[in-house]
């Protein structure tokens, strides 16, 4: 299905919980908030049935998100739900990595087809000061995890703050040492966001060609895939790689995968937008930025039919903006990440 701006909107991400078991100063203050009610929450059966009128009109990925998603209990047990969805192609989850290790199995044998984890540090303690816990050691055992599994895509992300230059040198090196490409996501003015000061785009490659040389931009093809080239030593190397979402991906020389950087406030890229959120409680919003529109779960819990839904799906598509107005409009800025589906 096409909003009024001509976008085809083919992507669903679905928070599942407000819930979280890090405190990332980014995002959630350290005494957390007050959270919603169990009932409060949608159903994986009521999330099934949203999802399935979604695909409908042409959805056809679905991110998981939260808070952290593997906090719900027996999170497996939706995947293999949306996997079954005709329409739905592929189902993907983004984790803070902490419970993935031992869920990992299960969500595997559900059909769950990659993972973008949350990393924000390379040490002990820099990790416990950005996420206020000291679970560094279970999150990169998930991690672990995710790259020992052959068929499982995956990527890394990771939220750039000034004071952590070194960190973020040590995350991009993740990208030279194994097949995840690690994508630097631009600090957005939301709930916790609005107090620290993010590092753009052009800042953070001028970093890490400080540190690995020059890079290669890795050009998308429109058709879902690109290439890179460049010189390594006397060997001149065409590298494929799949290209999906508003990233923007270089290579250095000698990497075994890229580096990416989402800048979603400084270069809005919402001209090629393809997707609407379903907060945890039942709202459809249709962007990030903007409160929620429709409620879904009123319909869920009031009868309503799944052509209700479905038209409750087209209402929300076709308000969605042009682009998002921080600072301009009525946003959502005030609020938390949990909060909105982020």
């Amino acid at each position: 299905m096409k909003d009024n701006y001509g976008r085809t909107i083919e992507y669903l991400r679905i928070s599942v919980t407000d819930r979280c078991n890090q405190r990332c100063i980014h995002c959630m203050p350290e005494g957390g908030v007050a959270l919603m009610e169990h009932g409060d929450i949608l159903s994986y059966e009521e999330i099934g049935r949203v999802a399935a009128e979604a695909a409908r009109l042409g959805v056809r990925k679905i991110r998981l998100t939260g808070g952290e998603p593997l906090v719900r209990p027996q999170l497996h047990r939706l995947v293999a739900l949306l996997k079954e969805t005709p329409g739905i192609e592929t189902v993907v989850l983004t984790t803070n990595a902490v419970l993935l290790k031992d869920q990992l199995p299960d969500l595997l044998a559900a059909g769950l087809d990659g993972v973008n984890a949350s990393l924000n540090a390379m040490d002990r303690e820099a990790y416990r000061a950005f996420t206020g816990r000291d679970l560094f050691d279970p999150a990169m055992e998930g991690l672990q995890a995710a790259l020992d599994t052959p068929d499982l895509k995956v990527k890394i992300n990771c939220v750039p703050t000034i004071g952590r230059e070194k960190q973020l040198i040590k995350l991009a090196g993740l990208a030279r040492d194994t097949r995840a490409s690690v994508r630097f996501i631009e600090l957005m003015p939301i709930g916790m966001g609005g107090s620290l000061q993010g590092i753009e785009k052009d800042a953070l490659l001028d970093l890490f060609q400080r540190s690995f040389g020059e890079p290669v931009r890795v050009p998308s093809t429109g058709s879902g895939t690109a290439a890179a080239e460049f010189e390594t030593g006397t060997e001149h190397v065409e590298v494929p790689h799949s290209i999906a979402g508003p990233a923007e991906y270089v290579r250095f020389p000698g990497f075994l995968s890229d580096i990416g950087f989402i800048s979603a406030v400084s270069h809005r890229f919402c001209e090629d937008c393809n997707r609407i959120r379903l907060t945890a409680d039942g709202k459809l919003k249709s962007c990030l930025a903007f409160p929620a529109g429709e409620d879904v779960k009123e319909i869920l819990r009031n009868g309503g039919s799944q052509q209700d839904i479905s038209d409750a799906i087209v209402r929300c598509i076709q308000k969605k903006p042009e682009h998002h107005q921080f600072g301009l409009a009525k946003t959502e800025e005030d609020r938390l990440m949990s909060q909105i589906g982020g």
